[in-house]
């Protein structure tokens, strides 16, 4: 517990904050980031300080520790600072700040050139240090040559920690270690050196007493307490410079020991007992915490700044590049495989003022672009650092003749443990962590810790409070070879590089232009914002004046004089729906910049704004992100077909049926976004953000952009196209161009046709790119597989929108943009724009930028009165689309005929006593008094002689209606429809809404964003309803004087009136057919009786079945009648009816038609099953085995037929249960009516979905995921027969180069005859192949077709299979070359996946001649009873299946899994295998599927 510390380290980029127990020892940390305003470019060289904004990052920064740790600011006893060194604050006479410079100012260059060529050794005799620009003496004289007066009023310079001080204390004094790197102290004497301040022609009166570190100073004073957040009773203690301060909180006490604070650069610092100068000027000279100790430093280099540079290079697509460096070094060994580096590292000479030139030194040829050799760049990256820290301790230890036996280390980089283990290995010394990183922010906490008065001295404090972790001992020596040919290395490389310093200055001079800044205005502004803006936005406003925040989603939106009146004494207005036209601009002559957080700032009439002088500033990339993250979610949603598998999901279904699951596995197996081509349409900010996602996917990017370079297109990670190329080779396009008079239309009927068969669109642009009703059309031919919208003509579409009808759209009421974090981006977009215009800059933010002229926030102002009222026609719209509509022209009410003004009778309301006391007509006959007194209210009539208005208003407790109209002064309101045409403005609401806006208890925009009231028309007329309404609430409060309250609360929607219920005959359903109904089935249960009869009594079942031990439950959908079979060792048990005794192993639920055909061998149970015609529950291995038992239950089966005589089950329809309460169950997903045109199933997508075999009625696929072919393919007749199979698996198979020009060959089994196939010709190319050229022979290869084309020379391999396998239905022999490598090396076909697994094990056959029937015998021998796949050794690959596309599948399975089987065996690695169980119960199912 307490007493707390706050030790507070003030960085370059950031603050850290820690709070501490000395009690026990333990800290809680914060980091705040510094303000980019903290520190900020002045010109070439130099920069400025801004002390306020770096107070508002210490305040945050310390609150935040200080709620992290659960401490309040009055338990803090003390408080001190570790600063940045080499900094100055200029103070004049009242203590306010004159001139603030860091310690990266090098404005000083003329003023150190001239002390390095006059007295430079003199001075680092005195001070330790040689001049530099940016040391306190050199930008003081730099201040007095440059700014005689700022420098004439200063009467006090600090560096930044004597700033805090002073500033929590009202005490000026100079903290020793800090005034050490001054230039300007005298290290002998310790104390301001009066020679070098008198050499130097300064005033000796600036500089403040001198103090130790861990002197206490005072209280904070309440003015200061107040500002920070702290409390005036904590004392306030000096600290010291942020390396002398690492010292202490990392330990290092004693004299010779040495630490290294590696943050943005490398200081190292080794303690010692008296000032070391070097005779060589190299080192740094200065003073330590601890009195009466000194320290000699060199600077590592900036190893921070080159980590974040160099990891951002090679790693900047993972989450923490730097991290990622470490992680890869640790990949390799010593020496890097050859690469050396001096990239961030530095051997320190103080005696030379260069450039450093970094450098990357290695062979091409003995690196590759791959992962290994990032690992050897960032080993290589990290040994240059840790050979650059030895270099310059060993400098330190020449000087001093003092070596250490440890290294202390602390910084973000000392937490990885590669760089500390190459570290201790290249020194040959331990190296040693402090438990806290933030040592600097440790130091002030010991320095904080002396005000408790437990410690004699810092040094006691420092070794009680200053923990270690464990030494990193890694001394190997692998090093001393390679350090020595380093140092060489740098040696020669420093001299020849140093020439290379003045030109690199030089071009980078070029290349920036004039870098100066105008100096920013101060005035103070005035800012309205009404936008949705985060806090931590408005806040950013802040910095620039006062500022009122409204935001519009809580309804406080402005219009017309509401407007004119709010913003009359504001500079700025921050919008984001508010309409701003001519003539409002027109009395806003105050105003002078406007920003619209929007991508198109349609409800601003900009030109009007330009011919005023005021800049509009929009915000095209704030919902940037958002649009990128949507459209990646759209096209993973069709590629994965995630909408359709959900909805699966939904549809009624028992749980564990394995029938539904293996239904699921056929249907919607998606596509991977790997190699993909996506098109992108639009190269801007969120085209570029889109391609940056879908880049971690590995995906082909494709960009159409006729204003992108090629260059600027790599960038992005694409390839510039043209957009005929684009839709041609896309598999999913998707769309991110402004609207445009170019780009309108863009994508139209022309367009879709040119894209490829089975893409897929998504638009979260703008409809009005698109020709949606060719979309449509599209969609419906099934030239796209889909389409992904969020964006519509009309927003919101109506429900019944025909594209929403679609199953292959997904639709989201334009969403994309709209994220909780547009309101950060979009606010930070509008403050840096703000601060850019205050330095008289125009960023591309500014839509009018070429319009404006002479640009001030404070200067005169020029405004086109003229172009203004020219300009006053203009109609400005909420949003484009509305922006798009011309005004609606309609008669005026006086003009109007006196009968057509009259009301429409009423409709009849319920009965009050239907709806509560008072009732529906109670509340109309208010409503009534409330209209006809605003149509006679002189007050409303002159405050709205400017409108031009109709409301329709309808409630949806009633259905009744009431219209308003407002004519220019004119008011025409009543019950019923508007009389005079359609409203501009129709409303609906429930009777509640509309009573509270009229009472002011609900804002009406708040309700018609929240969905309690709709609205259609024009959008900007019905944002004007918001300040009528306030004119309307008093005749509203007089009706209710008039009429009485009616408590509308107790109002509920009235139902609609009741539908008699559906007929039915007899009150039963109607039975099926005489042809197909209860005869029907009394007479298949008949059959099945008899057929489980004579199974049950079969001998040769009964011995064939002695192993099996398996009960089956199966219920016929059709009439829910039920059969059990159990099969118990030998013995056979069956009947009608439930299983006795329990439940049965295996449940199947099945059509007879389904039942008929699996016993008479044409239908194949395994994929009835997997294709959802039969659901099957229980235990999947015993189901599994029902395949085999099929071929024995047949015989008893067709004996059955023939005493009963045969069923037309075909003919049998769906009888309604009888006495049971059981339901028949929902149709399967594949017996549900098609909707929309099926689609074509193209190569690995959507595959699965081809035709089955003759034995299998054909089922509609659904919606599917993009097609992956390489490019469309002219429409080419038809046969209507498996021969278009034949042809679309060819073609897809030659596409993805699994077939060549006339190498490979398919055959399928003719539906007509199961002897007959249809095989590809001889000779011919693939690209010229048609349907009607497949040659058709009997499996014993004789021509029995017309066809003069000759049958492939490989039918004898087709045909030996058919043979032996009268299930199998199609064969496919392709040159598939991983395939094939994978027999050539050896390697064997592995289950590495479930698909794999399903295949089993794939045979090698030895080569033998092509075309030989001895080929054929070994293959058909080779693939067997069970098999699906053979190998032809340096020949390709046999794959048999159930159906063309269920060989297709197969043969790419094979082909990828031998890619990935060969990667592994190229990196040495086994590849992992599924577990043993699952590879058994997979290949069992497998057999079944082929």
């Amino acid at each position: 517990m307490g007493p707390y510390l706050l030790g507070i380290d003030i960085g370059g980029g950031s603050v850290k904050c820690m709070v501490y127990s000395p009690a026990d020892k333990a800290a809680a940390v914060s980091s705040v980031a510094m303000p980019a305003k903290a520190l900020f470019a002045v010109g070439e060289f130099g920069y400025g300080m801004n002390l306020d904004e770096m107070t508002l990052a210490v305040k945050d920064c310390a609150a935040q520790c200080l709620r992290k740790g659960g401490i309040a600011a009055a338990d803090i006893a003390a408080v001190s600072f570790s600063t940045l060194r080499h900094t100055l604050v200029a103070l004049d006479t009242q203590g306010d700040v004159l001139f603030a410079s860091p310690n990266r100012d090098a404005r000083a260059v003329d003023q150190t050139m001239r002390l390095i060529d006059t007295c430079a050794d003199e001075i680092y005799r005195i001070s330790g240090h040689r001049p530099m620009p940016n040391l306190m003496a050199c930008k003081l004289q730099w201040l007095r040559d440059t700014q005689p007066d700022l420098y004439e009023k200063t009467t006090t310079v600090f560096t930044v920690e004597d700033y805090f001080n002073f500033k929590l204390t009202g005490v000026a004094r100079a903290e020793r270690t800090n005034a050490g790197e001054t230039m300007l102290y005298d290290l002998a004497s310790n104390r301001w050196s009066d020679e070098l301040i008198e050499k130097l022609a300064l005033k000796r009166t600036m500089f403040p007493v001198l103090v130790d570190s861990g002197v206490v100073l005072g209280h904070i004073t309440q003015k200061a307490a107040a500002e920070l957040g702290l409390n005036p009773a904590t004392l306030v203690v000096t600290g010291a410079g942020d390396t002398q301060s690492a010292l202490l909180g990392m330990g290092v006490l004693n004299t010779g020991e040495t630490g290294v604070s590696a943050g943005t650069t490398a200081p190292i610092q080794m303690l010692v007992d008296r000032p070391c100068i070097d005779s060589k000027g190299r080192t740094w000279a200065g003073v330590s915490a601890l009195p009466g100790k000194y320290v000699a430093e060199c600077n590592g280099g900036g190893m921070g700044i080159a980590l974040e540079w160099i990891a951002g290079l090679l790693f900047g697509d993972m989450p923490k590049p730097v991290a990622s460096l470490m992680a890869a070094a640790e990949k390799t060994g010593a020496g890097a495989g050859g690469a050396v580096s001096t990239i961030g590292a530095q051997i320190f000479n103080h005696s030379v003022l260069s450039l450093p030139i970094d450098q990357l030194m290695f062979s091409t040829t003995n690196y590759t672009p791959n992962a290994a050799d990032r690992s050897k760049v960032s080993r290589a990256v990290l040994e240059g650092m840790a050979l650059a820290i030895r270099a310059n301790v060993e400098q330190l230890t020449e000087i001093s003749g003092l070596k250490p036996s440890r290294l202390h280390i602390s910084g973000g980089i000392s937490q990885a443990a590669v760089f500390n283990e190459i570290v201790s290995d290249a020194l040959s010394l331990p190296v040693v962590n402090p438990k806290y990183s933030e040592a600097s922010a440790l130091g002030a906490v010991i320095c904080a810790s002396m005000a408790l008065g437990g410690y004699a001295a810092l040094a006691d404090a420092s070794a009680s409070l200053a923990e270690n972790k464990p030494e990193i001992s890694c001394c190997g020596g692998s090093y001393e070879r390679i350090y020595e040919e380093w140092r060489e290395m740098y040696a020669s490389s420093f001299e020849a590089t140093m020439p290379l310093g003045a030109l690199i200055n030089e071009l980078r001079s070029d290349a920036k232009g004039d870098a100066g800044q105008a100096p920013a205005e101060t005035v103070r502004l005035r800012i309205y914002a009404d936008a949705d803006l985060s806090e931590e936005s408005v806040n950013m406003l802040r910095e620039f004046g006062t500022v009122t925040y409204k935001n519009y989603r809580d309804g406080d939106m402005l219009e017309g004089d509401d407007m004119v009146a709010a913003l009359k004494d504001y500079d700025v207005f921050i919008t984001e729906v508010d309409i701003v036209d001519a003539p409002i601009i027109k009395q806003l002559p105050n105003l002078r910049m406007i920003g619209v957080c929007r991508g198109n700032p349609t409800n601003v009439d900009v030109e009007a704004c330009s011919s005023a002088g005021i800049p509009v500033v929009y915000t095209p990339g704030r919902n940037a992100d958002g649009v990128a993250d949507l459209t990646v979610a759209f096209i993973l949603s069709a590629a994965r077909m995630i909408p359709q598998a959900s909805a699966f999901l939904k549809e009624e279904g028992a749980a564990g049926d394995m029938g539904r699951m293996g239904a699921a596995y056929f249907r919607y197996q998606g596509t991977e976004l790997w190699r993909q081509n996506i098109g992108i349409i639009g190269g801007g900010a969120i085209g570029r953000k889109v391609a940056r996602r879908l880049l971690g996917f590995e995906a082909n990017l494709l960009v159409y952009d006729p204003y992108l370079s090629d260059a600027d297109a790599a960038l992005m990670g694409a390839r510039k196209v043209e957009l005929d190329e684009l839709l041609s080779q896309s598999a999913i396009i998707t769309i991110h161009a402004p609207v445009t008079d170019e780009t309108t239309g863009m994508i139209g009927r022309e367009q879709f046709a040119k894209m490829k068969k089975g893409a897929w669109f998504i638009n979260t642009a703008r409809a009005a790119l698109a020709d949606y009703d060719a979309l449509l059309e599209a969609l419906k031919t099934g030239r796209l597989a889909g389409a992904a919208l969020d964006v519509f003509p009309v927003e919101p579409p109506a429900s019944d929108d025909p594209l929403l009808l679609m199953e292959n759209v997904i639709a989201t009421p334009h969403i994309a943009g709209n994220t909780k974090q547009v309101s950060i981006h979009q606010g930070i977009i509008m403050a840096e724009n703000i601060e850019k215009l205050l330095r008289g800059e125009m960023g591309g933010d500014v839509i009018n930028r070429k319009d404006i002229k002479n640009f001030s926030f404070s200067g005169e102002k020029t405004i086109d009165e003229a172009a203004l009222d020219r300009l006053s026609a203009n109609v400005v719209g909420v949003s484009d689309l509305d922006a798009s509509k011309q005004e609606k022209t309609k008669p005026a009410a006086a003009d109007a005929p006196a009968a057509v003004r009259q009301a429409a009778p009423a409709t009849a309301s319920p009965s009050a006593d239907a709806c509560g006391s008072g009732g529906y007509a109670q509340y109309m006959a208010l409503i009534k008094q409330f209209l006809d007194n605003l149509s006679a209210d002189e007050e409303v009539r002159v405050k709205t002689a400017g409108k031009d208005i109709s409301f329709q208003i309808t409630f949806k407790d009633n259905e009744e209606s009431c219209y308003m109209y407002f004519n220019k002064g004119d008011i025409d309101a009543g019950l019923g429809v508007f009389p005079y045409g359609a409203a501009e403005v129709n409303l609906r609401m429930p009777i509640e809404i509309f009573d509270g806006m009229m009472r002011g208890n609900v804002n009406g925009a708040n309700a018609a964003m929240t969905g309690k009231m709709s609205f259609t028309g024009n959008v900007r007329k019905a944002m004007s309803m918001q300040s009528i309404l306030k004119l309307m609430m008093s005749s509203y409060e007089k009706a209710i004087k008039t009429v009485g309250d009616v408590d509308v609360a107790h109002f509920s929607q009235v139902a609609a009136p009741a539908q008699p219920a559906a007929s039915t005959a007899s009150g039963a359903s109607a039975s099926p057919k005489t042809s197909g109904g209860a005869a029907g089935y009394a007479k298949y249960m008949q059959l099945v009786k008899e057929f489980l009869r004579v199974m049950a009594n079969d001998e040769e079942v009964k011995a064939k079945t002695a192993a099996k031990d398996i009960s089956f439950q199966i219920t016929f959908k059709d009439n829910e009648e039920s059969c059990y079979i159990i099969f118990n060792k030998g013995e056979i048990d069956a009947g009608l009816g439930l299983i006795a005794g329990g439940q049965a192993e295996v449940n199947l639920r099945m059509p007879m038609e389904i039942f008929d055909g699996m016993m008479k061998g044409t239908i194949n149970g395994a994929n009835a099953a997997m294709t959802g015609k039969m659901s099957f529950t229980g235990n999947v291995r015993k189901a599994m085995s029902m395949q085999s038992i099929l071929k024995l239950m047949m015989g008893a089966y067709e004996q059955a037929v023939k005493i009963v005589g045969e069923v037309d089950v075909a003919a049998l329809g769906t009888q309604a249960p009888g006495p049971s309460t059981a339901q028949p169950s929902a149709p399967a997903a594949a017996e549900l009516p098609q909707t929309t045109p099926p689609l074509p199933k193209q190569g690995f997508l959507g595959r699965l979905f081809g035709k089955k075999g003759p034995a299998e009625p054909e089922r509609a696929a659904p919606a599917c995921a993009p097609q992956v072919v390489a490019a469309a393919l002219p429409e080419k007749p038809k046969t209507g027969d498996v021969r278009d199979d034949i042809l679309q698996i060819t073609n897809e198979l030659y596409e993805k180069g699994l077939l060549t020009g006339i190498g490979g060959n398919i055959s399928a089994r003719c539906e007509d005859n199961p002897n007959h196939i249809w095989i590809t010709p001889s000779s011919v190319f693939k690209g010229d192949l048609r349907a009607d050229m497949m040659v058709r022979v009997d499996l014993d290869g004789n021509n029995v077709g017309d066809s003069e084309l000759s049958a492939s020379s490989e039918k004898m391999v087709h045909l030996a299979i058919y043979k032996r396998r009268p299930e199998i239905m199609s064969v496919i022999h392709s040159h598939a070359p991983k395939a094939t490598l994978m027999a050539l090396t050896g390697l064997k076909f592995l289950p590495i996946s479930t698909d794999a697994a399903f295949i089993g094990d794939i045979p090698v056959v030895p080569f033998v001649i092509p075309g030989s029937p001895e080929l054929g015998d070994m293959v058909g021998e080779a693939i067997g009873e069970h098999g699906s796949a053979v190998i032809m050794q340096n020949h390709g690959l046999v794959v048999a299946g159930a159906s063309c596309r269920r060989a297709a599948d197969n043969t790419e399975v094979v082909e990828l899994t031998a890619e990935k089987i060969i990667e592994c065996h190229m990196m040495g690695i086994e590849p992992a295998l599924l577990p043993k169980e699952a590879q058994e119960e997979l290949a069992e199912l497998g057999k079944m599927l082929v």
